[in-house]
């Protein structure tokens, strides 16, 4: 029966709906995930698909068959990860019956999507895919920039959960893999470099306006690209020249919409000095110029930055909750919200937390949240399946992993990307589709 369901799950129709699937959660996003199907939301059925290639992945391996590819030791990660779940379902009073224990241990059932990418067909791009690839990167800027057609709004209103554009996360991931499908498969030639800077120009200013981690992270891969490429091609050419000033008035005109969404009707130079000093000065409007960047006080940590101050408070609010209910090592599980969520923060009896819509219930970042939900046993082994890729990465010399890998965890650790369903399962699909493809995880002397 087990081997009928792995069969099942790693068809051919099965691999194409669900790679459709991420495809369209890709380019549209939390909206595109909260389609309601027969009562359910596409979301939801990705990651009861993840729970079943977790079930699969460690049962049918454990029992002897080797179609993963992977090393005995790491399948064994993934049994304790699931069993300490068990326990802690039982030890926390979690209902396993319940949706919403499921919701709030949604970091354990994506890791999967990892398996199932390096054991799928690995995505392969031809020019023409790449170009159309590059029309869909354009098309999601102007997106972000003035926002989907009408119709499209409406469609998702009616029966999507929420309509939402790319939050800057979703862009970063987005990107980065965009900027990793049109390098690789154009072996880093001039045209890669050319969409490459067009996109890097479009979008920077709009990560910076959206997400400053989701800047720096991107920033981080683009010097990383940009080192690649001025060793393969031939840098200072009349072309690239050309392309230089093309880039610059995409940066300056990028700049200008990311902060007013509206063209000017008369774009002078003092408009172009203004919008690049007031794109800087909107990112650090709550930073108070008196204070630190990072500071000790009553024990606590602060920053002068507001954005950063709060998410320092909450984080530290939560693990004061977690400690004084003696939970610090064995986790809260996931029978409900972190406490942070359900006390008020003002004398009025709201609360802060909860966003713009009252419905946050993430602490914007993704070591946390495993540690807080599953306690030191699940944070471990998640530190353990990363140490195991990234040392494989470091033997390979797989350069482009580390800094993808590091440049996504940086974001996740000051955003709720990784709480969400379309983030984490397209992130690990490509993760183990691109980098560890089953052919290149089975040379792996480990056993």
């Amino acid at each position: 029966m087990i081997n009928q369901l792995n069969k099942i799950i790693f068809s051919k129709n099965i691999n194409f709906v669900v790679l459709t699937l991420l495809f369209l959660a890709f380019t549209l996003s939390r909206s595109f995930m909260g389609l309601y199907l027969f009562g359910f939301r596409i979301g939801e059925y990705l990651i009861a698909f993840a729970f079943l290639i977790f079930i699969s992945f460690v049962f049918i391996n454990i029992s002897g068959n080797k179609s993963y590819n992977l090393p005995t030791s790491f399948r064994y990660v993934l049994l304790i990860f699931f069993l300490y779940f068990l326990i802690n379902v039982f030890i926390s009073d979690s209902n396993i019956l319940s949706p919403y224990t499921f919701k709030t241990s949604t970091y354990i059932w994506t890791i999967s999507f990892l398996f199932f990418g390096a054991n799928s067909k690995k995505i392969t791009l031809s020019k023409n895919n790449l170009i159309f690839l590059e029309i869909i990167c354009i098309s999601v800027f102007f997106s972000n920039i003035f926002g989907y057609p009408e119709v499209l709004i409406e469609f998702f209103q009616t029966y999507s959960d929420k309509y939402e554009l790319h939050k800057g996360s979703d862009l970063a991931l987005f990107f980065i893999i965009s900027t990793i499908l049109i390098s690789k498969n154009l072996n880093y030639s001039d045209l890669g470099f050319k969409f490459i800077i067009i996109n890097s120009s479009l979008f920077l200013p709009l990560f910076l306006y959206k997400s400053r981690a989701a800047f720096i992270g991107v920033s981080v891969y683009i010097i990383y690209e940009l080192i690649i490429y001025f060793k393969k091609i031939k840098l200072f050419s009349f072309k690239n020249f050309l392309l230089l000033i093309f880039s610059m008035v995409l940066l300056t005109y990028s700049t200008i919409q990311s902060q007013t969404k509206v063209v000017p009707e008369e774009v002078s130079a003092d408009i172009i000095k203004n919008s690049y000093s007031t794109l800087g000065k909107y990112k650090f409007k709550h930073y108070q110029e008196e204070y630190p960047l990072l500071y000790f006080e009553d024990g606590r940590v602060f920053s002068g930055d507001g954005n950063l101050n709060w998410r320092l408070d909450m984080w530290q609010d939560e693990i004061e909750f977690v400690n004084n209910a003696n939970k610090l090592f064995t986790g809260i599980g996931y029978k409900e919200k972190f406490t942070v969520f359900l006390v008020p923060t003002w004398n009025d009896g709201t609360n802060n937390r909860l966003g713009l819509d009252g419905l946050n219930e993430q602490i914007h970042n993704y070591f946390l949240t495993v540690f807080l939900r599953g306690g030191i046993i699940h944070l471990a082994l998640l530190f353990y399946i990363y140490y195991y890729f990234l040392r494989l990465a470091f033997i390979k010399k797989d350069f482009s992993f580390i800094i993808f890998t590091l440049s996504i965890l940086f974001i996740s650790s000051f955003d709720s990307s990784m709480e969400n369903s379309h983030f984490p399962l397209i992130y690990y699909y490509f993760f183990g589709n691109h980098f560890f493809n089953n052919t290149t995880i089975s040379k792996s002397k480990e056993k």
